[in-house]
């Protein structure tokens, strides 16, 4: 295949060129976001209920409301819909807002010193990142065309679960190692949230 000489400016009017540049960027940057979100999802999946249980003693009553949070975020989500439409913003750019606060959520695990707080961070990170999940189907659908989108979809979901599993791995080493430097893990994951939120943002939308 002959590369495209033709000046940008051409290039940009061209509706043709310009979707297959949507479409790469797109997939550039859902990659890299995939990454971040395997490691930031392992912080309230996994990790968020060893470190309530190894540090906090956690007792059952509180346990059960640790993997809560995404199911309380889907529910939002008709609401964090109502809200995206109303503020005057990109797509990718409200999934970025999400992803930044899952950040802080993250950041206040980090510095919660009782199960309480802890549990409320907790949840918090999870109902973020639920919210950007039906923004992402919207973008995907609007960049992808129907034939590629289950191949490309599924690449992002497979770089996700690797980082995720891998996360998973070393940060349970680091665990059995030294359990009270559990912060490190929560702010690993904070840093992989701003990635993804970074990523979300050069999303074409």
């Amino acid at each position: 295949m002959e590369p495209d000489l033709r000046p940008s400016s051409v290039r940009a009017m061209d509706p043709e060129a310009t979707h297959s540049e949507t479409i790469h960027q797109t997939y550039k940057w859902d990659r890299i976001r995939g990454a971040g979100h395997g490691i930031a999802e392992t912080c309230w999946q996994v990790f968020a209920l060893l470190i309530a249980i190894r540090v906090f003693a956690a007792d059952e009553s509180i346990k059960q409301f640790i993997p809560a949070g995404v199911g309380i975020g889907l529910l939002l989500s008709p609401w964090g819909l109502s809200i995206a439409n109303r503020i005057n913003r990109p797509v990718a750019s409200i999934i970025a807002y999400t992803w930044i606060a899952v950040s802080l959520a993250l950041l206040g695990m980090v510095f919660s010193h009782s199960i309480i707080p802890f549990v409320a961070f907790v949840a918090c990170a999870q109902i973020a990142a639920s919210q950007s999940v039906a923004l992402l189907t919207h973008l995907y659908s609007t960049n992808y065309p129907s034939t590629e989108r289950g191949g490309r979809l599924s690449t992002a979901a497979l770089i996700a679960s690797c980082t995720g599993i891998g996360f998973g791995y070393i940060g349970g080493e680091f665990l059995d190692w030294k359990v009270e430097t559990y912060p490190v893990l929560f702010l690993t994951g904070m840093a992989a949230a701003l990635l993804v939120a970074f990523a979300s943002h050069r999303l074409p939308s």
